[in-house]
């Protein structure tokens, strides 16, 4: 493959086979008393979430850290996860 829009397509055709995906966003506390909390989530790390019709896991892409409150006593963090559904192509 030479020409750009030759290998732009081929890339297209190889991506699109990866089958239903999306990309979901979670926010979850930073910190909590209880051991149900992950901590921090990095981007790059496989994460496992669990919805009340299912559980799935999917790779966290990026995470943005917010404070609220007198002092910051609330932290949280927005995670932008990329899910893949099953019975893809």
């Amino acid at each position: 493959m030479t020409g750009t829009e030759v290998a732009r397509s081929r890339g297209i055709c190889e991506l699109s086979k990866g089958g239903n995906q999306a990309i979901e966003t979670r926010r979850i506390p930073l910190f909590q008393k209880d051991d149900g909390v992950p901590g921090l989530v990095q981007p790059g790390m496989l994460v496992e979430v669990r919805d009340e019709q299912a559980s799935w896991r999917g790779l966290c892409l990026a995470t943005d850290i917010s404070a609220e409150g007198v002092g910051a006593s609330r932290v949280w963090q927005t995670l932008r996860i990329e899910r893949h559904y099953p019975g893809g192509s």
